[in-house]
């Protein structure tokens, strides 16, 4: 348990959750880079910092042919995405239909989503417009964030039932109290009383 956990109880201090820092090693990234999506999408890295996250292997050598990809897929109107990773106090993931060469991590760009509109409709979702795309893609950048800074968070009971990742301590919070209503105090929440009562042993002395 790290000194950032937080715990919760029930009235009589008989059950109790914990939000936790998440190892990210106990976790698929397919919690947040699902099988609908990575049927839907092409990831293109040209660094290995995704890699596990994507699940794919850096291609940093294959750069004209992703170039004709992202031409191809312009051409029937899929989508095209760019990562980018920034690190400053932490690591920050950007995926965006824009890519700014100005600001680049080490050599430049991390990599490239290529969204296939046919796929996506199959598998995501009937819609498919820029805005709705890019808001998943968004949602995923925020994951992957999540995912290489060691910010995934869990709830773990005292009767050992384990639910998550979560993308924040509020989200774990939120489906804490959810699914366990009652689990509702903190440590602040209780009076501690300590008694002393004499051993039998002890005892056996108040008589002589």
């Amino acid at each position: 348990m790290s000194e950032f956990a937080k715990t919760f109880y029930n009235a009589e201090r008989s059950l109790s959750a914990t939000i936790d820092y998440a190892d990210t090693m106990d976790y698929d990234s397919s919690e947040f880079f699902d099988d609908c999506l990575k049927k839907s999408c092409d990831v293109y890295l040209a660094t290995d910092h995704l890699s596990s996250f994507f699940r794919e292997e850096a291609e940093s050598e294959r750069y004209e042919h992703v170039n004709r990809d992202i031409s191809a897929a312009r051409q029937v109107g899929d989508r095209v995405f760019f990562i980018e990773i920034y690190e400053h106090s932490a690591y920050a993931v950007r995926i965006s239909p824009a890519y700014d060469p100005i600001c680049r991590f080490d050599s430049g760009l991390n990599g490239v989503i290529i969204v296939h509109a046919k796929a996506w409709k199959k598998y995501v979702n009937d819609i498919f417009t820029s805005a709705f795309v890019e808001y998943e893609m968004n949602k995923l950048a925020e994951a992957a964030t999540a995912w290489m800074n060691g910010w995934l968070y869990e709830i773990n009971t005292s009767d050992c039932f384990l639910r998550g990742p979560f993308l924040s301590e509020e989200e774990a919070e939120r489906e804490l109290h959810a699914e366990w209503p009652d689990l509702k105090f903190t440590d602040d929440d209780f009076e501690c009383i300590c008694t002393y009562t004499l051993k039998p042993e002890a005892r056996e002395r108040l008589a002589a």
